[in-house]
């Protein structure tokens, strides 16, 4: 990987992670992709930011961990992780069910644990085809372990009546008019969990996703949020490479870019 150049844990400073899964897919199969795809598109940038005039940090690849039901790979890989005084894991899935997963083991760590999830979608339903589980539960899952008032959703266009909580959630219609006023509720959040649903861009810029929804963020509305984001990791799900034209990896690659050169 292009972003990956540390030779051992001890020099790095970012851990990426890749987690091929994608079990409770309910439209379009493909995101066990993603994260050979993101790696492959990551040879295309300079490890320079040539905004932010800095280098990227030091990252190490860890590879892909292979999940099975009891899920204990990858937190066996997470708490591992996390042992690191730095410390800071970049995951690529895969589906958007990892990402509770990810928050239960930051959860052991940051005890006030807050999460901010970009996505189209509101991912509140209990159950969906019979799983608790599913990538279509996973804002519920991640609101048992942090609760819900250390949540903010952002993107947010559809959703089912069920799935109405009282959760903070903004639309992409809002973010398109009150994008400072969100990025200043960002800022509030302490040790935040970025979770970026690539369906949480307009499908103009990210074709390739398992759940395409129109009306969607633009990238660089999304690179303002991360840049008034305290983070503590993060991840980017739902590449779905079979329906992509190339652009989606692209972006994914470069969201995570923009993480860990702010890290």
């Amino acid at each position: 990987m292009k972003l990956a150049f540390a030779d051992n844990s001890e020099d790095a400073e970012i851990f990426f992670l890749g987690v091929p899964y994608d079990a409770t897919t309910s439209f379009r199969p493909g995101a066990r992709f993603g994260p050979e795809a993101i790696r492959s598109a990551s040879y295309n940038f300079e490890t320079y930011d040539c905004f932010l005039k800095k280098e990227l940090p030091h990252v190490l690849d860890l590879g892909n961990v292979t999940l099975t039901t009891s899920y204990k790979e990858l937190s066996a890989e997470l708490s591992s992780i996390l042992r690191s005084k730095k410390g800071f894991p970049v995951i690529a899935g895969g589906e958007h069910s990892i990402t509770p997963l990810i928050v239960r083991e930051l959860k052991k760590k940051y005890e006030d644990l807050n999460v901010i999830t970009i996505d189209a979608h509101m991912d509140f339903r209990d159950k969906y085809m019979d799983s608790k589980n599913s990538h279509a539960c996973a804002s519920r899952r991640v609101s048992e372990i942090v609760g819900i008032d250390n949540m903010m959703l952002i993107g947010i266009r559809s959703f089912s009546k069920e799935e109405e909580e009282n959760v903070e959630y903004y639309t992409s219609f809002e973010v398109h008019k009150r994008l400072k006023e969100i990025c200043d509720r960002v800022k509030e959040m302490k040790n935040a969990y970025l979770s970026i649903d690539m369906d949480g861009f307009d499908p103009a810029y990210a074709p390739g996703v398992g759940n395409p929804e129109p009306y969607g963020l633009r990238p660089e509305e999304v690179r303002e949020i991360i840049d008034n984001a305290a983070l503590v990791g993060c991840d980017v799900v739902e590449l779905c490479p079979p329906y992509d034209n190339g652009n989606t990896a692209c972006l994914a690659a470069k969201m995570i870019e923009e993480v860990i050169v702010r890290a």
